[in-house]
């Protein structure tokens, strides 16, 4: 690996490594994976750092790879929730903290409507710039927001 490419990877991480991370946090909800998981997305960014055209759209770019990479770890663990498991959760949330509980009511929503929520609510990045990185059409994504949205509203205010 060459010292450009080096300086390349080393700008990438220190401009968008905590963005990746606190992703990588957030879709795991463990240190010790997100770190194995910020490891293969830095990886996966050091393989495909030839491609041309990635300056323009970098931050897209690094979005894109760090979202496929996360959403495939995640089907990987197979963290789907089965009916009977969410009704024992739901049972309990109600001692439950409301932080505690939101995080309960987030982890029901597919992986891909959890990392559509993180990048426009908590990291406050543009549409445009989400739909470049999931590879969704701006609408869609508007659509599949409204909709996890709802679904959390419902989830939260059957259960109080």
């Amino acid at each position: 690996m060459t010292a450009r490419k080096n300086q390349k990877i080393a700008k990438l991480v220190e401009k968008y490594g905590d963005l990746i991370f606190d992703l990588c946090e957030s879709m795991l909800g463990n240190s010790a994976l997100a770190q194995l998981a910020f490891r293969s997305i830095i990886k996966k960014i050091r393989l495909e750092l030839n491609r041309s055209g990635y300056e323009v759209y970098e931050r897209s770019w690094v979005l894109k790879l760090a979202s496929q990479q996360l959403l495939a770890l995640v089907r990987r663990r197979g963290e789907v929730v089965e009916p009977k498991r969410q009704f024992e959760i739901d049972s309990h949330a109600e001692n439950q903290n409301q932080t505690q509980k939101m995080e309960f009511y987030f982890r029901r929503l597919r992986p891909e409507l959890q990392l559509l929520l993180l990048l426009k609510e908590k990291h406050r990045l543009p549409t445009d710039e989400i739909s470049a990185a999931l590879g969704t059409p701006i609408d869609t994504l508007k659509l599949q927001r409204g909709q996890a949205l709802k679904a959390l509203e419902e989830w939260m205010w059957t259960k109080i």
